[in-house]
């Protein structure tokens, strides 16, 4: 079966905007949460799933690299002070919270999963949603990585590694599909090559990504995903080659323009 992306989404938490019809059900919500919300508005738009059989045949695959970090700090801030720990901020602490806010929101009640990656979170996660539709389990998928980092990881990349480029905390976002006529792209194949090396620090670990023609390398675990949905959403009638190579895994990722997209 192959799998079609209907709906891309990429965005920096800087130039994140929350609609106003999704304020009340995120006035309590972490960062984490609302670049997770704010993504999936903008894949599905603001219609929820209204039957049953759509209800159940959507599905939902987060991963990402920290999670919410900021929160897990605020977590740790009250226990060592003793002071009462806020239900709402201990559940938001896991990276799950914002699957079950994305589920809530827009109704949502296929198969959902959240994990925590060290390499490749957004091909992972990828992954784990083309099989989920291959297997037939759903009908369609969010796929996304989330990262909100905190300022202090970044005190310490800045004091131990002040070469390295910043982290910027953003959102990548695919809507996946088993129908070819809302679908923008196929996906052709997608290998994820696991490679014996030694333990590596995961803060300092370099990217080294072929784009087609194009070639870079960097540090952030969001930037891989984040500009090759950029260069998607640019360039629709472009078939892709992503190559990303790290310390202990190689990706390999091929997409082609939709036939239906092309006409």
């Amino acid at each position: 079966m192959t799998v079609f992306i209907s709906k891309i989404y990429a965005g920096l938490l800087s130039d994140i905007e929350i609609p106003s019809q999704l304020a009340r059900h995120l006035r309590r919500a972490d960062d984490f949460i609302r670049l997770g919300v704010a993504a999936a508005h903008n894949v599905l738009g603001d219609e929820m799933l209204q039957t049953s059989e759509e209800k159940c045949s959507c599905g939902i695959f987060l991963s990402t690299f920290t999670g919410p970090m900021n929160t897990n700090i605020d977590v740790l801030k009250e226990i060592v002070h003793l002071n009462p720990l806020s239900p709402t901020l201990f559940s938001h602490s896991v990276a799950n919270s914002a699957v079950g806010y994305m589920a809530n929101i827009f109704n949502i009640q296929g198969c959902t999963m959240s994990c925590t990656e060290f390499e490749f979170p957004f091909f992972r996660a990828l992954e784990q949603g083309m099989c989920t539709i291959e297997s037939g389990l759903v009908s369609s998928c969010l796929v996304l990585q989330v990262e909100t980092y905190s300022n202090l990881l970044k005190d310490v990349r800045q004091k131990q590694y002040p070469e390295s480029d910043e982290w910027q905390p953003g959102v990548a976002c695919w809507f996946l599909t088993n129908n070819e006529t809302t679908a923008q792209f196929s996906i052709d194949s997608l290998t994820i090559e696991n490679t014996d090396t030694n333990d590596c620090n995961y803060l300092s670990c370099e990217e080294h990504v072929t784009l087609n023609q194009e070639k870079w390398s960097h540090q952030d675990p969001l930037k891989t995903a984040r500009l090759l949905s950029e260069n998607l959403s640019k360039n629709k009638k472009s078939p892709m080659v992503c190559v990303s190579r790290a310390a202990h895994s190689t990706v390999r990722l091929e997409i082609s323009p939709s036939c239906s997209w092309q006409l």
